[in-house]
């Protein structure tokens, strides 16, 4: 059963008073999953998933890219580990 339907059935199964290790083992699905959906139900929120989550919809383009990769060389932590595969000290790459 995938995550979208699942989403869909655990509040009726909650409406009909089945406790949530009941829900889980019938679904197949994570507690974290249950309390995000009932916590939902509370708050009289939609069940679906927010569009953008997931990370699906990110545009992956050589622009993208380059900024990942200088965020990445401007981490002091990855220099020093990239020195250190390379065999110079952290402070001659530095």
């Amino acid at each position: 059963m995938k995550t979208e339907a699942k989403r869909q059935c655990i509040p009726d199964l909650l409406d009909a008073h089945h406790s949530l290790k009941e829900v889980c083992c019938y679904i197949g699905c994570s507690q974290i999953l249950m309390m995000i959906v009932r916590k939902l139900k509370k708050d009289d929120q939609g069940f679906g998933r927010k569009s953008g989550s997931g990370g699906h919809n990110r545009v992956v383009n050589n622009e993208m890219l380059m900024g990942l990769l200088c965020e990445m060389e401007s981490d002091l932590t990855v220099r020093i580990k990239k020195e250190a595969r390379r065999g110079a000290g952290p402070s001659e790459g530095l």
